[in-house]
Parts: C-alpha cells; structure tokens; sequence
C-alpha cells in the first residue's frame, strides 16, 4: 500500500525522524559515556593489585566481569547508533521531498555511508594482503601494503567528515523554515564543531561534549517545532506517517 504525502507532511514526517534519531543518538554518547566512566574507575583497581593470591583474583574477576559488561553495551551502542542513522537517513529523504535544498542532508548521509564501506571493506582487503605476504618478501611490498591502509583509512574518514558537515548544514537550513525553529542554526554549527574537534589531539573530549549538545539542541528543537506545525496546520502525524513521540 503506497500513500500520497502532501509537502508539509513530508516536513512534519521529516522532524519527526530527525527528532527520534537524535533521540537514539542521545542514548548513544550516554551510553559511551557510561563505558568510559566504568573503564576509569577500574584503574585504582588495577594499580591495587598485589602479590596476594585472593586479592589478585578478586581483581581478575572483577575485571573479566567489567570486560563482559564493555562488550554488551558496546553491542547496544551499535544496534542504538545503527537505528539513529537509519532515523536521520529517513529525515533527509522526506527533507529534501519538502524542499531540495534540504537534499544536501541526503547527499551527507550517503557519504558517510561510502566513507564506513571503504573503511570495512579496505581494512579487511589489505587487512587479508598483509596475512598473505610471506615473512621473506621484499620489506618494501609490506612497506605498499601499510601505506595503502593508511591512503584507504584517510579516504574513508574524510568522505564520512564530509558527509557530516552536509547534513550539519542541513541543520542549520531547517532554522529558514517558517514556522520551524530557529535554533536549529545553533544546533548545525556545534554539530560541526563537535566533528572538527573530535579530530584535534587533545581536544577530541570537547568535541564529544558538543556533539552530545547538539544532539540535544536538536531533538529539542525538532519537538518544538513539531508542536508548532501542529498547532498550525491543526493536525498531527497520521497513523501511516511513522510515530509521534515525544
């Protein structure tokens, strides 16, 4: 069954996804956050350890126990993130049906998506080249090999660092929507911070901070402005458009 969405439903149905996947994107960092506290709470441990034998395995134990518990959130990070991404890709499809200039959204997410598969997809072939290369071959075809994944890391990351700044950009145009939210201007340009920083030695922990911002000026925003498109037009999301959530 197919259904015929007027532009402002397209609109409405596109906050609508961007909202939920900030809304995933949230639980995401807090998520991360919560591994990151575990694991530097385990270092007085760690530093504790000594010659007694109860001592050393109560410590074992409690860091194979901690160990267990990274992998499992580690997992909910990544089924969490992957519904987020999937909540932004649908956004800048019903964005860019709304208006083109919102496409640039769409052109962002795909290029993240190039920039993943060339990182998976060249790591493991040249990941597969060095398993394969004889210990008595010329250092210089080992030399090839590692240069080639340094060439293949660069061009995956930088295609994803651009893709995310387009749909940064994208963002910050939904603030010359009449009717939307201004803020989201503010939103778009600590998203770009937030990818810029994340790359400076030193510096990265801030960036995590202000992408952990900006992703709650979005959800809140887009909220805001589903409430305001509703009291405007009158009516909500219908049962077919996906889900309306707070």
């Amino acid at each position: 069954m197919s259904f015929e969405y007027s532009v402002e439903d397209h609109l409405m149905m596109g906050i609508s996804d961007l909202r939920s996947g900030a809304k995933y994107s949230l639980i995401a960092y807090l998520l991360t956050l919560l591994v990151a506290v575990a694991i530097l709470a385990t270092f007085p441990s760690m530093f504790a350890w000594g010659m007694n034998a109860n001592v050393y395995n109560m410590n074992l134990n409690f860091l194979i126990g901690l160990g267990v518990l990274v992998v499992l959130v580690g997992i909910a990070i990544l089924v969490v993130s992957i519904v987020a991404f999937y909540k932004f890709y649908k956004a800048t499809g019903h964005l860019k049906e709304f208006d083109p200039r919102f496409s640039i959204g769409r052109t962002g997410i795909l290029l993240v998506i190039a920039g993943l598969v060339v990182l998976l997809l060249g790591t493991f072939i040249v990941g597969l080249a060095i398993g394969l290369t004889a210990p008595g071959n010329e250092p210089g075809s080992i030399v090839g090999v590692l240069l080639s994944m340094v060439g293949i890391i660069i061009l995956g990351v930088a295609l994803a660092v651009i893709g995310e700044i387009l749909f940064a950009v994208m963002i910050m145009r939904l603030s010359e929507v009449e009717g939307l939210d201004q803020g989201f201007k503010i939103a778009g340009a600590l998203y770009i911070a937030s990818v810029i920083l994340s790359f400076i030695p030193y510096v990265g922990i801030v960036g995590y901070a202000l992408g952990l911002v900006s992703m709650f000026l979005i959800y809140t925003y887009s909220k805001n402005s589903l409430e305001g498109l509703e009291r405007g037009t009158g009516k909500g999301l219908k049962p077919e458009m996906g889900d309306w959530e707070g």
